[in-house]
């Protein structure tokens, strides 16, 4: 695995239930646009490498969120430019995040095919 690679991480009940009020779901872009900024909610789960993970590890950091799965083809086509990001931001304080439904072996097969 390369050192500085896309951080891609799989979440067992990733996200606590919120504190806020629900969000609306009427657009994919008011999504987005009401969650820009907004602080995440509570949440623990496993890296790909099975070790625990919290919002607290995340304290003081910019968060970028990549959902992606393995079958998605517009998931894979984004991945070299998320790896430009890491690249250049390294050092910046900015955390970036893959998130997946795929199972544990299905990532690692994706990471090792595509040398992330």
């Amino acid at each position: 695995m390369k050192t500085c690679s896309l951080l891609f991480f799989l979440f067992i009940g990733c996200f606590a239930q919120a504190q806020e009020a629900p969000i609306k779901w009427a657009t994919q872009e008011t999504f987005f646009e009401d969650l820009v900024g907004k602080e995440l909610p509570n949440f623990k789960g496993l890296t790909i490498n099975k070790k625990p993970f919290s919002k607290s590890d995340l304290k003081n950091q910019i968060v970028v969120i990549n959902f992606w799965f393995e079958k998605c083809p517009p998931c894979i086509a984004e991945m070299p430019e998320l790896n430009d990001l890491v690249r250049k931001y390294a050092g910046n304080n900015i955390r970036f995040i893959g998130i997946t439904h795929d199972s544990p072996q299905s990532a690692k097969r994706f990471q090792k095919r595509n040398g992330y």
